[in-house]
């Protein structure tokens, strides 16, 4: 494998730390001393799928190729390559298809129960390493951490509708039930119990662990799971926007980009840096209005393959998800909303359009399910019991009152749906 070749030149058994052998071939790691003082043992950069590139950009994750020579794990991998909206940075790398484990001890008299963990960031951004999910507070117990990194925005969600071309969508959830079955197989080497793992994450994570638990293919991955401020039902939890690859190719200079084929705008996709492909920013005001938070995300796929992942809507699929069966630990913040902060800052008129077309305050399905009529005049009542008399305006306790609403409608309704 050339990536295992080119990160171990020059380095020999000697050079490095704690080896482990795996499934797909052996890794180095390195001792480590958290911010607590607990010595643990880092493992950082396994790849568990191939470089998700070239003709494999935008599609199902391969498994990775075993490798022979020693893989050099003590240095941090590459973050999924991404753009921040807010901070106006673009980070990681298209090639990002790596996880992390930490562990605390590799000898023990009984396996380790483990935990992993899946970053927020509404499938557009977020950091599976050390930057921001450091494992230092869990390293104070015996047990195994693992992070994992999977693909977002456009290069793990981009979806269409022609079956020839390959691209259902979901590739991101594809990365995580590639990643854990990859965990699974390979807990005992690293002195894990493959039958107590504990799946969690926060926002965009928990959705993504809360997939995997409607998903037939994931069964007996892990066996407990943590939901963390999100899960299928939230709102931005499924992007309901169609046409987007091809919004996204008009907006990269593709001519007519709208009336042309699904394998011409695959094809003039592929053609073009992974840079420019993350960088734009589609959504219109009647997008924002339509609870739509995020770009990309997941989509019920439009066809059958032998890797697809959301074959139905998700409220279709939560009756009889083998996920039932396992112990689920839900939870959210005492102020979901004031994500919506910044959001409502930059474009006010998700607030301020609120005073004359009130139907906005509906959650997106009830809203486009009943007369226009209905739906305004239900919107007015809940404006008027939400707001009172307060003047829905950009003043301090309109927007705070806002993103109370955001708060109930984007995490705590839909965590009361699941529960009951």
């Amino acid at each position: 494998m050339a990536l295992a070749g080119y990160r171990n030149q020059g380095l020999s058994d000697g050079d490095l730390g704690a080896r482990v052998e795996t499934s797909t071939g052996p890794v180095h790691g390195r001792s480590c001393t958290g911010i607590y003082g607990d010595e643990y043992v880092s493992f950082e950069g396994i790849p568990y799928a191939q470089p998700p590139v070239g003709p494999l950009r935008f599609k199902a994750p391969q498994p990775v190729e075993p490798w022979t020579s020693p893989l050099d794990c003590s240095k941090t991998g590459n973050k999924p390559l991404q753009f921040n909206q807010y901070t106006k940075t673009l980070v990681g790398s298209e090639d990002c298809l790596y996880l992390n484990v930490y562990v605390k001890e590799l000898n023990s008299a009984t396996p380790l129960p483990m935990v992993v963990y899946f970053f927020g960031g509404g499938f557009e951004k977020g950091d599976p390493t050390k930057d921001l999910h450091s494992p230092d507070y869990f390293m104070m117990r015996n047990m195994i951490v693992v992070t994992v990194s999977y693909r977002v925005g456009p290069l793990g969600f981009l979806s269409l509708n022609d079956p020839a071309v390959g691209v259902p969508g979901n590739a991101g959830l594809k990365d995580q039930l590639l990643a854990m079955k990859w965990i699974s197989q390979n807990a005992a080497a690293f002195n894990g119990d493959p039958k107590n793992i504990t799946a969690f994450g926060e926002s965009a994570g928990a959705a993504s662990v809360h997939y995997l638990m409607l998903n037939p293919q994931a069964e007996g991955l892990f066996q407990k799971a943590i939901l963390q401020s999100g899960n299928v039902l939230c709102p931005w939890a499924l992007c309901p926007l169609e046409n987007l690859p091809h919004r996204l190719a008009s907006h990269l200079g593709m001519e007519s980009a709208e009336h042309v084929t699904d394998a011409m705008v695959l094809d003039y996709l592929q053609n073009l840096p992974g840079e420019d492909l993350v960088t734009p920013y589609l959504l219109s005001p009647s997008d924002h209005l339509n609870d739509c938070v995020f770009q990309f995300g997941p989509k019920v796929e439009p066809y059958k393959t032998e890797h697809c992942v959301l074959p139905k809507h998700p409220k279709e699929l939560l009756s009889t998800a083998w996920g039932n069966r396992i112990p689920v630990l839900m939870s959210g913040t005492s102020f979901e909303g004031l994500l919506m902060y910044a959001r409502v800052s930059i474009a006010p008129y998700l607030l301020t359009t609120l005073k004359t077309e009130p139907e906005h305050m509906l959650p997106l399905d009830l809203k486009q399910n009943m007369p226009q009529a209905l739906a305004r005049n239900l919107g007015q009542r809940l404006q008027e019991m939400h707001f009172g008399d307060t003047d829905i305006s950009m003043s301090p306790e309109a927007v705070v009152a806002y993103c109370e609403l955001q708060g109930l409608l984007a995490s705590h309704s839909p965590g009361c749906k699941v529960a009951t």
